[in-house]
């Protein structure tokens, strides 16, 4: 599954606007192994200089191994560049379990708890290791067969630094045009309550713009 924007203009004003998304899943009834990515560039020259005023990229990796009917457990890797927070590589490592509240066919909802390790390197420069505990959910539904709504919440609480923390929300809205063509619309926020010295705490993402699904798509 991929996921586009592009906004361009030429004349009075002389700007560049593109997001990408792309998940792609291996799913069993016993295990699922996804792999993601988000990017979002956007660039200024209207003033006769260019300034990119966005620059983020976001991938990572998950395992999902069923333990029983409602019961999971997974292992994560995730890997995050942010320009604007200075922020030249965040890297997570981490697992737990999970459990299937909601289980059907047409909709889902899960919750999960563990633990992770956080690296993250700035150009500032400034280099900081931490603990995490990790408190998720997901939920995704389909209402008829055109629409579907999905969002993703993750707490992570700073074990190392009390009293700091970080999040990650991600919802999406998509409308099927054809078995392979939809119309996206993605809200993403990342927040975080230690930035560093003269960059904001959070950084909100708003796009639309289409998608291409290959192979079976879930919801």
């Amino acid at each position: 599954m991929v996921d586009t924007g592009l906004s361009l203009t030429r004349g009075n004003s002389d700007t560049l606007n593109f997001t990408f998304s792309g998940k792609a899943a291996r799913i069993s009834s016993r295990d699922k192994i996804s792999v993601y990515t988000t990017a979002i560039y956007s660039n200024n020259s209207t003033t006769g200089t260019s300034e990119v005023t966005a620059h983020d990229i976001q991938g990572g990796i998950r395992g999902d191994l069923n333990v029983s009917n409602r019961i999971f457990a997974f292992a994560m890797a995730d890997f995050e560049y942010d320009q604007f927070q200075n922020l030249n590589l965040r890297s997570v490592f981490g697992g737990g379990m999970g459990y299937h509240v909601i289980k059907h066919a047409n909709t889902t909802f899960d919750v999960n708890v563990g633990g992770a390790y956080e690296n993250e390197s700035f150009s500032t420069p400034l280099t900081r290791t931490s603990g995490e505990i990790i408190l998720g959910e997901a939920f995704a539904t389909k209402i008829g067969p055109r629409v579907t709504l999905s969002e993703d919440f993750s707490l992570y609480p700073d074990i190392s630094q009390s009293g700091q923390y970080r999040f990650t929300f991600d919802a999406t809205a998509a409308t099927r045009l054809k078995n392979w063509l939809s119309w996206q619309v993605t809200y993403s926020d990342r927040f975080l309550t230690n930035p560093v010295p003269g960059t904001l705490k959070n950084d909100a993402i708003f796009t639309t713009g289409i998608r291409v699904s290959f192979g079976k798509a879930v919801f």
